[in-house]
């Protein structure tokens, strides 16, 4: 498999939108994360599933990162303005979209070098 590139600039948005919402890997690294930082396999699993949190401020936070991914890494302003009209802070917003970015790089290095998934699941469904 060449590993040049043949996709042009214009194609980057699409590209990046469909490896971060198809590769497993990344998923799973995100998620191990979450749960080492304090978060339940149930509440990773929902907050993946787009099911919320049931906390005002951190949906509006999940919001930004679900519509970046959905919108070729833009944010629409009403999602923005709704997470800062819920108390998201310049800091946090700062910082959940530069994870976002994070997660973007994970699934175009994964993807680039054929990363084999090596991440246990912490999902119930085994994903």
């Amino acid at each position: 498999m060449s590993r040049i590139p043949t996709q042009t600039l214009e194609d980057a948005p699409e590209i990046s939108r469909a490896s971060l919402e198809s590769i497993v890997h990344v998923e799973a690294i995100t998620s191990l994360l979450a749960v080492r930082s304090g978060w339940t396999p149930d509440e990773v699993s929902r907050f993946s599933s787009g099911l919320g949190s049931m906390d005002e401020k951190l949906d509006s936070l999940l919001d930004v990162v679900a519509d970046a991914a959905g919108r070729n890494e833009r944010v629409e302003e009403d999602t923005w303005n709704g997470a800062v009209a819920d108390g998201g802070t310049p800091e946090q917003l700062a910082e959940t979209f530069a994870y976002f970015g994070i997660a973007l790089y994970s699934a175009y290095f994964t993807n680039f070098a054929e990363t084999e998934l090596d991440v246990p699941s912490i999902s119930p469904t085994g994903i």
